[in-house]
Protein backbone atom coordinates (compact mmCIF):
# COMPACT_ATOMS: atom_id res chain seq x y z
CA UNK A 1 0.00 0.00 0.00
CA UNK A 2 1.56 3.27 -1.01
CA UNK A 3 0.72 6.14 1.20
CA UNK A 4 1.43 9.64 0.63
CA UNK A 5 1.09 10.96 3.94
CA UNK A 6 2.86 14.83 3.76
CA UNK A 7 -0.67 15.03 1.03
CA UNK A 8 -2.73 13.41 3.40
CA UNK A 9 -1.63 15.76 6.33
CA UNK A 10 -1.67 19.07 3.98
CA UNK A 11 -5.15 18.30 2.94
CA UNK A 12 -6.35 17.52 6.19
CA UNK A 13 -4.81 21.04 7.59
CA UNK A 14 -6.17 23.10 4.36
CA UNK A 15 -9.57 21.85 5.45
CA UNK A 16 -9.18 23.53 8.58
CA UNK A 17 -7.50 26.52 7.60
CA UNK A 18 -10.60 26.61 5.88
CA UNK A 19 -12.64 26.59 8.87
CA UNK A 20 -10.24 28.97 10.53
CA UNK A 21 -11.49 31.63 8.11
CA UNK A 22 -14.91 31.74 9.19
CA UNK A 23 -14.27 30.97 12.78
CA UNK A 24 -11.93 30.72 15.54
CA UNK A 25 -12.32 29.21 18.55
CA UNK A 26 -9.74 27.57 21.03
CA UNK A 27 -11.67 24.38 20.50
CA UNK A 28 -11.21 24.32 16.20
CA UNK A 29 -7.95 25.21 17.48
CA UNK A 30 -7.19 22.60 19.79
CA UNK A 31 -8.98 19.77 17.34
CA UNK A 32 -6.16 21.01 14.75
CA UNK A 33 -3.70 20.18 16.71
CA UNK A 34 -5.27 16.73 17.71
CA UNK A 35 -5.82 16.14 14.26
CA UNK A 36 -1.97 16.56 13.32
CA UNK A 37 -0.86 14.37 15.96
CA UNK A 38 -3.36 11.49 15.04
CA UNK A 39 -2.29 11.48 11.76
CA UNK A 40 1.60 11.54 12.71
CA UNK A 41 0.64 8.65 14.53
CA UNK A 42 -0.87 6.46 11.54
CA UNK A 43 2.04 8.12 9.37
CA UNK A 44 4.65 7.63 11.71
CA UNK A 45 5.47 3.83 11.08
CA UNK A 46 5.32 4.05 7.07
CA UNK A 47 6.78 7.70 6.43
CA UNK A 48 9.91 7.33 7.49
CA UNK A 49 10.59 10.78 6.98
CA UNK A 50 11.82 12.64 10.10
CA UNK A 51 11.55 16.22 9.10
CA UNK A 52 7.84 15.50 7.95
CA UNK A 53 7.19 14.03 11.58
CA UNK A 54 9.07 16.81 13.83
CA UNK A 55 7.36 19.49 11.21
CA UNK A 56 4.14 18.15 11.79
CA UNK A 57 4.71 17.73 16.01
CA UNK A 58 5.74 22.00 15.50
CA UNK A 59 2.73 22.61 13.82
CA UNK A 60 0.41 20.88 16.14
CA UNK A 61 2.42 22.98 19.21
CA UNK A 62 1.67 25.92 16.89
CA UNK A 63 -1.76 25.06 17.02
CA UNK A 64 -2.03 24.75 21.15
CA UNK A 65 -0.31 27.44 21.88
CA UNK A 66 -2.87 28.97 19.56
CA UNK A 67 -6.12 27.94 21.51
CA UNK A 68 -4.56 28.07 24.77
CA UNK A 69 -3.95 32.00 23.79
CA UNK A 70 -8.06 31.68 23.72
CA UNK A 71 -8.60 29.93 26.41
CA UNK A 72 -5.65 28.86 28.84
CA UNK A 73 -7.87 26.84 31.16
CA UNK A 74 -7.57 23.68 29.44
CA UNK A 75 -6.13 21.10 30.97
CA UNK A 76 -6.15 18.26 28.11
CA UNK A 77 -4.39 21.18 25.67
CA UNK A 78 -1.39 21.83 27.89
CA UNK A 79 -0.86 17.83 28.12
CA UNK A 80 -1.32 17.44 24.73
CA UNK A 81 0.89 20.48 24.10
CA UNK A 82 2.98 19.07 26.57
CA UNK A 83 3.45 15.30 25.07
CA UNK A 84 3.92 16.99 21.42
CA UNK A 85 6.86 18.81 22.65
CA UNK A 86 8.45 15.47 24.33
CA UNK A 87 8.22 13.96 20.25
CA UNK A 88 10.17 16.67 19.43
CA UNK A 89 12.84 15.71 22.13
CA UNK A 90 12.44 18.81 23.90
CA UNK A 91 11.49 17.37 27.45
CA UNK A 92 12.60 21.04 29.21
CA UNK A 93 9.75 22.65 27.43
CA UNK A 94 7.49 19.98 27.89
CA UNK A 95 7.64 20.51 32.12
CA UNK A 96 5.86 23.90 32.21
CA UNK A 97 2.38 22.34 29.89
CA UNK A 98 2.35 19.39 32.12
CA UNK A 99 2.29 21.03 35.35
CA UNK A 100 0.10 23.59 34.08
CA UNK A 101 -2.04 20.25 33.14
CA UNK A 102 -1.75 19.09 36.48
CA UNK A 103 -2.89 22.36 37.95
CA UNK A 104 -5.73 22.61 36.63
CA UNK A 105 -6.88 18.57 36.71
CA UNK A 106 -5.23 17.46 39.68
CA UNK A 107 -6.44 13.82 39.09
CA UNK A 108 -4.93 13.16 35.70
CA UNK A 109 -2.21 10.47 36.43
CA UNK A 110 -0.93 10.38 32.78
CA UNK A 111 -0.09 13.92 33.27
CA UNK A 112 1.61 13.71 36.45
CA UNK A 113 3.40 10.39 35.20
CA UNK A 114 4.40 12.41 32.15
CA UNK A 115 5.62 15.50 33.95
CA UNK A 116 7.86 12.84 36.16
CA UNK A 117 9.57 11.54 33.08
CA UNK A 118 9.62 14.82 31.80
CA UNK A 119 11.69 15.76 34.89
CA UNK A 120 13.90 12.42 34.61
CA UNK A 121 14.78 13.90 30.79
CA UNK A 122 15.70 17.01 32.03
CA UNK A 123 17.79 15.27 35.13
CA UNK A 124 15.41 16.74 37.78
CA UNK A 125 15.09 13.55 40.02
CA UNK A 126 13.96 15.51 42.92
CA UNK A 127 10.61 16.99 41.34
CA UNK A 128 10.33 13.68 39.06
CA UNK A 129 9.89 12.09 42.61
CA UNK A 130 7.29 14.41 43.81
CA UNK A 131 5.30 14.07 40.24
CA UNK A 132 5.32 10.30 41.03
CA UNK A 133 4.23 10.34 44.73
CA UNK A 134 1.34 12.78 43.16
CA UNK A 135 0.41 9.26 41.16
CA UNK A 136 0.52 7.57 44.51
CA UNK A 137 -1.53 10.30 46.43
CA UNK A 138 -4.20 10.24 44.54
CA UNK A 139 -4.65 6.60 43.66
CA UNK A 140 -2.50 4.73 46.55
CA UNK A 141 -3.46 0.78 45.35
CA UNK A 142 -2.57 1.04 42.16
CA UNK A 143 0.00 -1.94 41.44
CA UNK A 144 0.57 -0.74 37.85
CA UNK A 145 1.44 3.13 38.41
CA UNK A 146 3.65 1.39 41.06
CA UNK A 147 5.48 -0.86 38.16
CA UNK A 148 5.34 1.79 35.84
CA UNK A 149 7.48 5.09 37.85
CA UNK A 150 9.41 1.97 39.29
CA UNK A 151 10.85 1.05 35.84
CA UNK A 152 10.87 4.63 34.23
CA UNK A 153 13.32 5.54 37.32
CA UNK A 154 15.42 2.44 36.55
CA UNK A 155 15.41 2.94 33.12
CA UNK A 156 17.14 6.13 34.31
CA UNK A 157 19.60 4.81 36.59
CA UNK A 158 17.54 6.02 39.40
CA UNK A 159 17.66 2.03 41.23
CA UNK A 160 17.40 3.40 44.69
CA UNK A 161 14.42 5.40 44.20
CA UNK A 162 13.10 3.19 41.60
CA UNK A 163 13.80 0.08 44.41
CA UNK A 164 11.48 2.49 46.74
CA UNK A 165 8.24 2.18 44.58
CA UNK A 166 8.72 -1.62 43.38
CA UNK A 167 8.59 -2.29 47.12
CA UNK A 168 5.33 -0.76 47.25
CA UNK A 169 4.28 -2.77 44.41
CA UNK A 170 4.91 -5.80 45.68
CA UNK A 171 3.26 -5.16 48.94
CA UNK A 172 -0.29 -4.55 47.07
CA UNK A 173 -2.39 -7.47 47.19
CA UNK A 174 -4.55 -8.75 44.38
CA UNK A 175 -8.16 -8.61 44.58
CA UNK A 176 -9.37 -9.48 41.51
CA UNK A 177 -8.15 -11.73 37.80
CA UNK A 178 -7.71 -8.34 36.26
CA UNK A 179 -5.04 -7.25 39.12
CA UNK A 180 -3.66 -11.00 39.31
CA UNK A 181 -2.78 -10.21 34.85
CA UNK A 182 -1.01 -6.95 35.62
CA UNK A 183 0.61 -8.18 38.12
CA UNK A 184 1.37 -11.49 37.11
CA UNK A 185 2.88 -9.61 33.45
CA UNK A 186 4.89 -7.06 35.95
CA UNK A 187 6.32 -8.84 39.14
CA UNK A 188 8.64 -10.67 36.88
CA UNK A 189 10.19 -7.19 36.00
CA UNK A 190 9.63 -5.51 39.70
CA UNK A 191 11.10 -8.80 41.49
CA UNK A 192 14.09 -8.50 38.76
CA UNK A 193 14.80 -5.31 39.92
CA UNK A 194 14.70 -6.31 43.73
CA UNK A 195 17.37 -9.30 43.04
CA UNK A 196 19.62 -7.39 40.75
CA UNK A 197 20.26 -3.63 43.06
CA UNK A 198 19.01 -4.82 46.44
Amino acid sequence: MNVDAPKDFDAAISWYEKILKTKKTADILYNIGILIVSILSVYKPISGNCYFMKEGYEQAIEFYHQSLELDGTRAECYYNLGNALVSIQNSDKAIEPFKKSCELDPTNIAAFYNLGNAYLLAKDVQNAQKAFEEIIRIEPNNYEWRYRIAQALADCGEIDLALTFAEGALKLKADDNETLFLKGSSNLYVESLLIQYA
